[in-house]
């Protein structure tokens, strides 16, 4: 489960362009700052039942409950915090799929290929699908011509980023994971895929 909001006037909360992650026994809680005042929160969970709360109290009072006791500024964020403005939403695994079309109906994005958020790829998948589209749209024939183009392009490289982003997100949940990421915080350089998928040209 993952919880989210963004809260204003915590000072103290986080610095300027500041981003910080906590974690252990299986939960993570990220502070972000994100400029004008403003901070964001993420907190996420492994959890037995993908029901959500019945009101708002209940999704925050879930929080602080999964998460007492951890360092501050943990529970003085989440305290902070509206309820109304808490954003609860499970988050699941779906295997990519061969085909995104029928006819001349298409998918893109989430739609066609839902991923954790370990990477912070969908939006920026999204982006990609919705430019590629135009361009086969635009060069297409025809629209189905120009759908199979689309699905030809862009299912290989979303189905790696899917897979990358389930094994990341799997790791996140690990005993280990703040040892983890404090060690690749001292020693990180960019890997193979990191290479692939931030600095090679996308299109041509």
């Amino acid at each position: 489960m993952s919880w989210r909001a963004v809260v204003e006037d915590m000072e103290g909360v986080s610095s300027p362009g500041e981003f910080r992650l906590i974690s252990g026994e299986g939960k993570n809680f990220a502070i972000i700052d994100v400029g004008d005042g403003f901070t964001c929160w993420t907190a996420t969970a492994l959890s037995e039942s993908e029901l959500l709360s019945l009101s708002p109290a209940v999704a925050k009072s879930r929080v602080l409950t999964e998460f007492c006791g951890w360092p501050e500024p943990v529970e003085k964020i989440v305290q902070a915090t509206d309820a109304s403005r808490i954003v609860e939403r499970g988050i699941c695994d779906r295997q990519p799929v061969a085909h995104w079309s029928q006819g001349r109906v298409t998918l893109l994005g989430d739609a066609a290929h839902a991923m954790r958020p370990a990477l912070g790829q969908g939006t920026a998948m999204a982006f990609e699908d919705a430019y590629e589209l135009s361009v086969c749209l635009a060069e297409g024939r025809n629209i189905e011509e120009a759908l199979k183009k689309y699905e030809t392009e862009r299912i290989a490289r979303t189905q790696i980023i899917q897979e990358r982003s389930a094994s990341e997100g799997e790791r996140a949940y690990k005993d280990d994971r703040a040892q983890e990421l404090a060690r690749g915080a001292k020693n990180w350089t960019p890997d193979e895929f990191e290479d692939w998928l931030y600095t090679r040209p996308y299109r041509h």
